[in-house]
């Protein structure tokens, strides 16, 4: 991938070369998966910044923290040229380094397909333009417009897969939610595509919940991060977990406030690690990296029981990683 933008300006940021270069191939990889997944909506910017200093080391989190904010400003201004520029500079380890070219270059595609499309829009022949002029048709007579919409393609499809994902009709989940990371593939003989469920929106999914269950589910309202984990687009910390459905939240952890609210029914995740069941409202799932990467006074289940976990553990995720661990 060459990048087109001029380099970056010096003194950016308070960039410490020996806590960049100690990050690992999952640590680069995960830095920009997460950083893709937020900038499509996918995490709040709290969420984003909690994953981040869950699952990187202290030093380079404290370096990249400049760039965390920077990326929440081209989130809001929504514009593709900014994402790029980003990208561009970032320490030269990420911005150009082979480790995580795959990752990286995801984001950059994304960037660029969106500017392009910005700068078709821009340059569009204006239709009393030429009405006026007496143009607007072929030689041969045909009223063709000079810019056709084109459907965009996905640079990777969910789960690593070779073939095109289907579009997501969700209207609460971006268009692109759909597209999962290229390192985020599971083991193929951890569980197996439906065929039941080909060609539709949950053509990805891969866990424990029937073909029948899954349909059912997505004809309900989802948050975004049950959406994703039923049509196999789920990333970062997510992937070790399945999505089993709702439950009534159990009285006696429900806050007082909370026993008068509308919504009684929180949703059910299964850890991958464990096999233990979480219950969490919808769509606050930062308790569930909570679960798997611990706290200050709590071990998480990845340290606990990474080493033997109860199925494969999805490529890239750090069994040694805890927001309590100190790294020199």
């Amino acid at each position: 991938m060459v990048y087109l933008l001029p380099p970056p300006a010096p003194g950016y940021g308070s960039v410490t070369t020996a806590a960049i270069a100690s990050l690992t191939a999952a640590h680069q990889n995960s830095f920009f998966d997460a950083s893709y997944d937020y900038y499509q909506g996918g995490q709040s910017h709290q969420e984003y910044g909690n994953y981040l200093s869950n699952f990187l080391p202290a030093p380079a989190f404290q370096t990249l923290q400049p760039y965390v904010e920077r990326l929440s400003q081209a989130k809001e201004t929504g514009d593709p040229d900014q994402l790029l520029q980003w990208v561009n500079d970032l320490p030269p380890t990420l911005s150009q380094g082979a480790v995580c070219s795959a990752s990286r270059d995801r984001l950059v595609t994304h960037a660029s397909q969106a500017s392009q499309r910005a700068a078709g829009q821009s340059t569009a022949v204006n239709p009393s333009a030429l009405s006026a002029s007496g143009t607007g048709s072929d030689e041969d007579g045909s009223d063709e417009d000079e810019y056709e919409d084109e459907e965009e393609e996905l640079p990777f499809p969910p789960c690593g897969q070779g073939e095109r994902a289907p579009s997501s009709t969700k209207p609460d989940v971006p268009p692109e939610a759909s597209v999962a990371a290229a390192t985020s593939s599971e083991p193929a003989d951890t569980w197996p595509l439906n065929p039941s469920l080909r060609g539709g929106d949950a053509h990805y999914y891969r866990g424990p919940l029937s073909a029948s269950e899954v349909l059912s589910l997505l004809k309900q309202e989802l948050k975004p991060p049950a959406y994703r984990a039923l049509t196999g687009s789920h990333a970062n910390y997510m992937r070790c977990f399945h999505f089993r459905g709702f439950s009534p939240p159990d009285p006696a952890r429900r806050r007082p406030a909370a026993k008068d609210s509308q919504d009684k029914m929180s949703e059910q995740w299964q850890c991958r690690v464990c096999h233990g069941f979480l219950h969490v409202p919808r769509g606050q799932v930062s308790n569930l990296g909570a679960h798997l990467f611990g706290s200050v006074k709590r071990t998480g289940c990845l340290k606990k029981n990474g080493g033997s976990p109860c199925e494969p553990l999805p490529t890239g995720i750090n069994v040694s990683t805890t927001r309590c661990e100190s790294v020199e």
